[in-house]
């Protein structure tokens, strides 16, 4: 059996990809990258060990400066659970 993931692979983490538990993840860094069929600019983090990153809305962006504080650039080393 193929599941949708196997068939569809993406080189960004989505709500699918991960157990209910969630998973810690080690910021590596956060970078500005165009990403989707518009090329749209977003801010995309990157995790230590990870093949995956996490393209960032204003929900995920909230939630992660409330845990690694507001100023994102002292998110890097920081872990996170997704």
């Amino acid at each position: 059996m193929v599941t949708r993931n196997e068939a569809f692979p993406s080189k960004y983490w989505k709500a699918s990809d991960l157990s209910p538990r969630g998973k810690v993840f080690k910021i590596a860094k956060l970078q500005l990258e165009r990403v989707g069929l518009d090329q749209e600019e977003k801010y995309v983090l990157f995790f230590k060990g990870e093949d995956k990153q996490l393209i960032l809305n204003i929900t995920n962006w909230d939630a992660i400066a409330e845990f690694c504080g507001a100023d994102s650039d002292t998110w890097t080393g920081r872990d996170i659970v997704l």
